[in-house]
């Protein structure tokens, strides 16, 4: 395969893009933890009963946890960007291989990710229809 001056044009400006991309994605998983630190402080401002403080707690816990999983796909497209640079600086097959598996694992899982989620929305769905029924009853 033969990569043209114009593929590699494009490939850079790619490269710059995902780059981009994951720096944001990096800043909005710092946000969410800072978030998760700083949601029980501000919530504690507000009048609350002991029922709603506990649900500030687990609020928290999302957010880390959101953290966490968001952290995996945006580390992939920074791995990308990274490899598919260096690999057009220096023409190195090995390079552009990894930063397209880099890629390659970044879209599995996100797609990975969307099915799951489409598979709560679906359970929660089914749920409600389910609750519907048995009030309906």
């Amino acid at each position: 395969m033969h990569i043209s001056d114009e593929i590699k044009e494009y490939l850079i400006e790619t490269a710059k893009w995902t780059r981009f991309l994951a720096i944001i994605g990096f800043i909005g998983i710092g946000l969410l933890i800072l978030i998760a630190f700083s949601a029980k402080y501000f919530f504690s401002l507000l009048p609350l009963q002991t029922v709603q403080a506990v649900a500030i707690g687990t609020l928290s816990v999302i957010y880390f946890i959101l953290a966490g999983i968001y952290f995996f796909p945006v580390n992939y497209l920074f791995k990308f960007s990274g490899n598919l640079k260096s690999a057009l600086e220096i023409e190195d097959q090995e390079e552009l291989t990894s930063a397209f598996k880099n890629l390659k694992s970044h879209y599995k899982f996100i797609g990975i990710f969307v099915a799951i989620v489409l598979s709560l929305y679906a359970m929660l769905f089914i749920m409600a229809l389910l609750g519907i029924a048995s009030t309906a009853l």
